[in-house]
């Protein structure tokens, strides 16, 4: 009796023992999570490569910019463009700075406009008694809009950052219309814009 019992016990034991390798080998680890990438962060990494750690994180071209400006410290930046329509003292005028002119408007009912004035931002000026560098620029457009109210704002602007980087951007109205990307060399460039209700990129090398 004893060894049928010990031939039993034996038995079950091997029994316990299929059953739990059977259950191991049926167990399956986890599929690894999938790096999920749009097509428009895929562009932005195909030039940036690994510069731009949290590019999944990336949804527009602001985003886009503001994650440049972390990595690249801006060294210089000019406008090169700037029309600006506002409101000062109860009347409806016109900003437009292009080719280091600013020329002043005056917005009649119908939209026509007359030119009322101009003021040379040139370094090499000194038809106004000053010589204006690139950052004093801004400065001066800015004063001569202080107090104004403003009623639209296109801007072309040009940034000069660490590692020869090189952003040409289009704001309207404080949103980036267009931002291209230039890298070191020239070797490829970064272009985005918007596109009715998205942002589109594309990285040519």
């Amino acid at each position: 009796m004893k060894i049928l019992f010990l031939i039993f016990l034996m038995t079950l034991n091997l029994d316990i023992l299929r059953a739990e390798n059977i259950g191991l080998s049926g167990m399956r680890s986890p599929p690894a999570k999938k790096r999920r990438i749009t097509p428009y962060q895929e562009q932005i990494e195909k030039c940036f490569g690994d510069m731009l750690p949290e590019v999944t994180k990336i949804r527009d071209n602001k985003m886009l910019y503001v994650d440049i400006a972390k990595i690249y410290t801006l060294q210089a930046s000019e406008t090169t463009y700037r029309e600006v329509v506002y409101t000062m003292n109860s009347e409806k005028r016109k900003l437009k700075f292009d080719d280091d002119i600013v020329q002043f408007y005056k917005v009649e009912a119908e939209g026509a406009l007359t030119p009322s004035g101009t003021d040379n931002l040139s370094a090499d000026s000194k038809s106004n008694g000053l010589r204006y560098k690139i950052s004093s620029r801004e400065t001066r457009i800015n004063q001569l809009l202080s107090g104004a109210q403003i009623e639209s704002d296109f801007m072309k602007t040009t940034e000069y950052r660490s590692k020869q980087l090189i952003l040409n951007l289009i704001w309207n109205d404080s949103k980036i219309k267009n931002l291209n990307v230039q890298f070191e060399g020239g070797k490829k460039s970064l272009e985005c814009e918007q596109k009715e209700t998205s942002d589109l990129c594309t990285c040519r090398e």
